[in-house]
């Protein structure tokens, strides 16, 4: 006796696992991107530090990187004093 497979079954099945893939991405309004992270001073705080330690930056990048999170971080004072 030969054992068929349930070959509709297997499919619809496979059809559903893809279907429910792709109509969870669509309810995702960030489309799978990384989680909204607010940017705080504390944050910004910590990002120059790790690009002042990096060797990989050439000195002239590390600067401007270093003065831009900088001027971010008093963006973000004067944002809250107002």
């Amino acid at each position: 006796m030969k054992h068929r497979l349930p070959l509709p079954r297997i499919a619809l099945g496979l059809w559903l696992a893809v279907a429910s893939q792709s109509g969870a991405a669509a309810d995702d309004p960030s489309g799978g991107a990384l989680p909204l992270t607010l940017v705080t001073p504390a944050v910004l705080g910590v990002k120059i530090t790790e690009a002042e330690a990096d060797p990989n930056l050439q000195a002239e990048a590390k600067t401007k990187l270093v003065a831009l999170y900088r001027e971010a971080v008093s963006n973000l004072k004067e944002i809250d004093a107002n």
